[in-house]
């Protein structure tokens, strides 16, 4: 972070940031202006410049030099971003975590909007636990990257759900529901599983039924319903059942169940378990776990119809199977929340993932065939 000091001297005083020429510099890029103690962030393309602002940038440390020629801008010497000076501003610092359905994957900042999107600037973006040396609206953003970010101190209750960053941080306190709505959560909940356990009405309709509840006592908004329906996931899965599907009808799954099944034959239904949670194990690791199950699902069904037997313990292999992501962090969402601040790359992922794969793997079909068979 660099600190500069308006003086009298400057040309672009009582003009806006854009037309002083401070918004599309190389390499370093205006994130806050402090003024006579207040700070302004997101600094605005069309804020006035004042004598004696304090102006903060973020980029390359190479492009002070080009700075330091502009006249009238004197550069702050040792100036730190202190982030105790928001404690009592309506301006705050946060952390979060870009997610694995955000729509800000494999955009450029610039391109994104970042700024008009959340009403927040961006500071410093770090992946696998480095930071990115260089401009940040020329940084194309990924899963998993760490956004160090300046916003008003709405921006925590407003995202802190958002589907868009898996994680805020825990710097500031996180905003709680009043406990008389979180008693008529657990209370909605707890009738849900009730109705559905005891066969009174089926789950879809329980779920309809708790969903109701919760907005006509406004313990959930329409808003904040509408953000947690992931709609690009609905539709991945979707497309999940249309191709397995196809991998039915195709005679596909006929295809891939005879070849399980001779594989796993020296093994008995031990070698066939265990080829059914291999395969499922791995298309999560790499897809949604509903659109794996989706996928495999068919395949189980012929394994079950060639061998004439009992379909449960193979789906409930696929099921456990499904939930089995450990090797990838792009496999779920807690893994990605770690990765970037745990400065985590994604060979630690299989390390550490591939060893837990074949423990869980020994253990479900050893239990699975014990329980079953």
């Amino acid at each position: 972070v660099v600190v500069l000091k308006v003086t009298p001297k400057f040309k672009g005083i009582g003009q806006t940031v854009e037309e002083a020429g401070l918004r599309h510099l190389t390499g370093l890029f205006l994130f806050q202006i402090e003024r006579n103690g207040e700070i302004i962030a997101p600094a605005r393309p069309d804020e006035v410049i004042k004598v004696g602002d304090r102006l903060f940038f973020t980029g390359l440390p190479k492009t002070i030099l080009e700075l330091q020629k502009t006249p009238g801008l004197k550069i702050i010497e040792d100036a730190q971003l202190d982030l105790k000076q928001y404690d009592s501003s309506e301006i705050r610092p946060f952390e979060v975590v870009i997610s694995n359905s955000s729509p800000l994957i494999g955009q450029n900042v610039r391109e994104s909007n970042f700024r008009q999107r959340y009403d927040a600037v961006i500071i410093a973006i770090h992946r696998n636990g480095e930071r990115i040396q260089k401009k940040i609206g020329d940084i194309v953003l990924r899963a998993g990257d760490t956004l160090l970010l300046l916003a008003h101190k709405s921006f925590l209750k407003k995202y802190y759900h958002s589907k868009d960053f898996l994680l805020v941080s825990e710097s500031v306190k996180v905003p709680s529901k009043p406990v008389k709505n979180q008693i008529i959560a657990v209370v909605t909940i707890s009738l849900m599983v009730t109705l559905f356990v005891l066969h009174v009405v089926p789950i879809v309709v329980a779920a309809g039924i708790a969903v109701m509840i919760l907005l006509l006592t406004r313990t959930l908004s329409l808003e904040e319903a509408r953000e947690a329906v992931d709609f690009r996931v609905l539709v991945i899965i979707a497309a999940a059942f249309g191709i397995a599907a196809g991998i039915k009808n195709s005679g596909l799954a006929q295809f891939f169940a005879h070849y399980i099944i001779i594989g796993g034959s020296g093994f008995g239904l031990v070698g066939v378990i265990t080829g059914i949670f291999l395969i499922t194990s791995v298309y999560t690791n790499f897809i949604t776990n509903n659109a794996a199950a989706a996928l495999v699902f068919p395949i189980v069904l012929a394994v079950t119809t060639e061998l004439q037997v009992d379909p449960r313990p193979f789906i409930l292999t696929m099921a456990i199977a499904a939930s089995s992501s450990f090797a990838t962090p792009i496999s779920y969402q807690t893994n990605i929340m770690v990765y970037g601040p745990g400065r985590y790359r994604f060979k630690d992922f299989l390390k550490a993932g591939i060893p837990m794969q074949f423990f869980i793997t020994v253990v479900s079909v050893t239990l699975i065939y014990f329980f079953y068979f």
